[in-house]
């Protein structure tokens, strides 16, 4: 997207369990005749021939090896913005990362002939790769606000997330019957080893910015605290509820300018030339309405090229940049209709004459 390095968000958080969570590890097979053993485990760092002793350190109470893989967290985190973000407009503004064009019988693509309902979600990297995988000059401009912050196939993602490792926890079997789906009947008792009363610590990282990505991320970390985002399997009978919450905040701008000279933050609108504005479809806030935060120079973190401040209080953080994700700013992006408009147009006006 940017060609420069603007600034980075670096949030650590913890993710507590307040049911049981399971995530499957498909390199797991049990072993016939082994009635013993689990069907499924919580997927592990270990490799595979060392299942066996992985499960009996389990069973005494370790839990060390067990992680939450960060595209896990990654996709359950997207999913559930996405549909949030759907029930604030009766007219699609967010993607359906699912949702396919149809082809003519001529390998042409048909968008005219698809119905609203079937092309109303259509996705963002649907919309804007062809099929000589050709993209737009600017793809995060001509995309819905979830796939500007978590990316496509057209661009990157502006979020990136690692493994989260689990710090403590109750390793335990729950049984469970598999239910035939043709006949209805209990066929065998199903054992998975799931954990109870987890404990994970990760990291989550955002670069280059806006404001607005703050201040999403502050209401997600809401719900996500309030246990509203379940993760992994089994959700259907309870399991999978956790409660997330930021535990430390770092804020990194990059360059020689100091850009906490007045404690307001600053996004990429901010930061870059007006010129390339409307390149990437970014306003710049104005001065008074700039977020204040309060924090403290790592010296031990910053570098000739990057400046870095440890925020006080998450908290705080995210209630001074909530309000920059607001109904004013949410009114203001375009719905998928419009911007595929405003792409089929600049096609054309690009097609020689």
């Amino acid at each position: 997207m940017f060609q420069k390095a603007l600034n980075e968000l670096t949030v650590s958080f913890q993710i507590a369990g307040r049911s049981p969570l399971f995530i499957k590890d498909g390199r797991y097979e049990k072993e016939r005749g082994d009635n013993a053993s689990p069907d499924a485990i919580f997927i592990s760092s270990v490799r595979p021939n060392e299942f066996r002793d992985l499960v009996r350190r389990a069973l005494k109470g370790s839990c060390t090896d067990f992680y939450i893989p960060g595209a896990s967290l990654k996709g359950a985190w997207r999913s559930y913005l996405e549909k949030a973000l759907r029930s604030l407009d009766s007219f699609p503004k967010v993607c359906d990362p699912l949702v396919q064009g149809k082809e003519s019988t001529n390998g042409e693509e048909a968008n005219s002939e698809m119905s609203a309902a079937e092309n109303a979600y259509r996705s963002c990297s649907d919309r804007l790769m062809n099929k000589e995988g050709q993209r737009p000059d600017h793809p995060y401009r001509d995309s819905c606000p979830v796939c500007r912050l978590f990316g496509s196939t057209a661009h990157g993602s502006r979020i990136s997330m690692g493994d989260a490792k689990c710090e403590k926890g109750t390793p335990l079997l729950a049984e469970n019957n598999a239910i035939s789906r043709q006949t209805g009947a209990a066929i065998a008792p199903f054992k998975t080893l799931v954990i109870r009363d987890a404990i994970f610590v990760g990291t989550l990282r955002l670069r280059n910015f806006e404001l607005w990505h703050l201040g999403l991320l502050a209401r997600l970390f809401d719900d996500l605290k309030e246990a509203r985002v379940p993760l992994g399997a089994g959700k259907n009978k309870g399991w999978g509820r956790t409660c997330v919450t930021a535990t430390s905040i770092e804020l990194a701008y990059f360059g020689l300018q100091d850009r906490f000279a007045d404690d307001k933050l600053r996004g990429a609108a901010e930061l870059l030339p007006e010129s390339q504005h409307d390149h990437y479809g970014i306003h710049p806030t104005r001065d008074q309405a700039l977020p204040q935060i309060t924090a403290r120079k790592n010296q031990q973190q910053s570098s000739l090229w990057r400046n870095v401040r440890e925020i006080a209080s998450p908290e705080d953080f995210w209630n001074a940049t909530r309000s920059c994700f607001d109904m004013t700013v949410w009114d203001g992006f375009q719905s998928l209709a419009e911007l595929q408009a405003l792409v089929q147009k600049r096609h054309s006006e690009d097609r020689p004459a």
